[in-house]
């Protein structure tokens, strides 16, 4: 049986991934995102490797950067996949 802690640890993991996943699919840096919502670097770092809880404040902060629901990030909704573009080639 999971201990309480590892619980907590598990569900900031999945958290700090789907905010690293909307991160990526806007194709921000930790730095640029952590501007936009007032956060320095270091400390979405932490919340994106699931060292520290995000509080609500900074999960509806993060939700409106993203332009999606709060709950979307608390149910771990990760973003569409981008369709990529094919390569042309010259000929």
């Amino acid at each position: 049986m999971k201990t309480t802690a590892e619980i907590r640890m598990r569900e900031r993991a999945r958290l700090g991934n789907t905010i690293r996943a909307w991160r990526a699919y806007k194709e921000w840096s930790q730095e640029g995102l952590g501007n936009l919502i007032s956060m320095h670097q270091s400390n979405l770092s932490e919340i994106e490797g699931g060292l520290v809880q995000a509080s609500d404040d900074t999960i509806d902060k993060l939700a409106k950067a993203f332009d999606i629901a709060p709950m979307d990030l608390v149910r771990c909704v990760n973003p569409p996949t981008k369709k990529r573009e094919s390569a042309k080639v010259k000929g």
